[in-house]
């Protein structure tokens, strides 16, 4: 039965998309803010973000040069990496210079696989700055109750004249501080009343810069940044992704900086919202009826502020690791979602057929993720579909 309803949904894609197979219910209606702000971006008269939210295939792991899981240089060959790269090719300027948390779960204490690795240009030193057990944007906030020695350094990888930085208010919070530059430290207090923050800061002149952020009063917390450069229009790709996630994670509302309410802080400034969750929830088997209250709990979170809003998933699964009955049967969950509420989806799951196909083309990692190769070839796949739209 699975089987046959996963046929069904294969019917209805061909009939309701006439596009390569890998998108469902696209149309150009069903991303039209995201259409709009792109052929803005692309005429020079608007700008565009799109936040991409997801498990470890939207992160990146298995993706990298080296290193282990592939961790190194991941944030690079990521597949948003990938479609702000292709988007610049053809004419429409972006940048993917953000990091938001540790991009791993609660589970992680050891920054290291994240200092300098997984994204180029930022570093630690000394050992105050680690990952707190509170997952926010991204994974697990940085935070410091120790010294005042320990930095974060961001050499930005983009010419860019103003970053933001995203962090958590707090009542029993410190206060941190920034440096542009070797500049003088500027200080940001963390404490009032519980709330997300997102500052935006010039950094002088369009160019390469350093920043270096340290912690004043303990406990420091520090959540993430984006960098761009204002003087030109483009799209920005914002990354969130975390390692290790299943739809469960992304809907904790305990905190004011906890992964729902964050995500829907960063969406509301989103011209477009890809949320692709599908390989931990079919790791854990979840039922139906979770999945799509949980899909549908992250769907009214994204759209908030007007933003497109997109579904996607993830690689297929190894049937060593998920059966292929509980792959189809999350598969026909999403695609129903998106009929229901009119969404647009990119099923890189469909466009795949399966693992083994998958891993005969060389675009295998492990059991879950893909590789360098993978990554690229999905990412230059969503970019096109969407560039034939704008």
């Amino acid at each position: 039965m699975q089987r046959l309803a996963y046929r069904k949904f294969r019917y209805q894609a061909c009939h309701q998309n006439k596009s390569a197979p890998g998108t469902f219910n696209l149309s150009a209606a069903r991303i039209s803010k995201m259409l709009t702000d792109l052929r803005a971006v692309k005429a020079g008269t608007g700008n565009c973000i799109i936040v991409c939210e997801g498990d470890s295939n939207i992160w990146g792991e298995g993706g990298g040069d080296s290193g282990g899981n592939n961790r190194v240089n991941a944030k690079e060959r990521c597949w948003p990496t990938i479609m702000a790269k292709r988007f610049a090719a053809n004419g429409i300027p972006s940048t993917y210079e953000n990091l938001y948390a540790s991009g791993a779960n609660a589970t992680v204490t050891n920054p290291s696989d994240f200092n300098n690795v997984y994204k180029v240009g930022m570093s630690l030193t000394g050992s105050g700055w680690v990952f707190s057990g509170s997952t926010t944007l991204g994974g697990c906030l940085w935070t410091n109750t120790t010294d005042t020695t320990s930095t974060i350094t961001i050499v930005t990888q983009d010419q860019c004249d103003t970053i933001e930085f995203q962090y958590p208010q707090i009542t029993t919070a410190g206060t941190i501080s920034y440096t542009i530059d070797g500049g003088s430290a500027v200080n940001i207090v963390e404490t009032g009343t519980n709330t997300q923050k997102r500052t935006i800061v010039s950094l002088g002149s369009v160019g390469f810069h350093t920043i270096v952020i340290k912690n004043v009063t303990s406990p420091g917390f520090f959540g993430g940044y984006r960098c761009w450069n204002s003087t030109i229009k483009q799209c920005q790709i914002l990354n969130v992704g975390r390692g290790s996630s299943s739809t469960t994670d992304w809907v904790v509302n305990a905190n004011v900086w906890s992964p729902l309410p964050s995500l829907q802080d960063i969406c509301s400034i989103a011209s477009g919202v890809f949320l692709c969750s599908t390989i931990n929830d079919g790791i854990l088997n979840m039922s139906d009826a979770t999945y799509n209250a949980n899909y549908q709990t992250l769907d009214v979170a994204a759209a908030a502020g007007g933003a497109s809003v997109l579904y996607g998933t993830g690689i297929p699964s190894n049937l060593a690791q998920v059966s292929q009955a509980i792959q189809d049967r999350l598969l026909n969950d999403l695609k129903a979602k998106a009929i229901a509420n009119n969404r647009a989806m990119f099923a890189w799951a469909d466009r795949s057929i399966d693992w083994n196909t998958m891993n005969a083309k060389g675009e295998i990692y492990n059991q879950n993720h893909p590789n360098t190769l993978g990554y690229l070839n999905w990412g230059n796949f969503v970019a096109d579909q969407i560039l034939a739209l704008v």
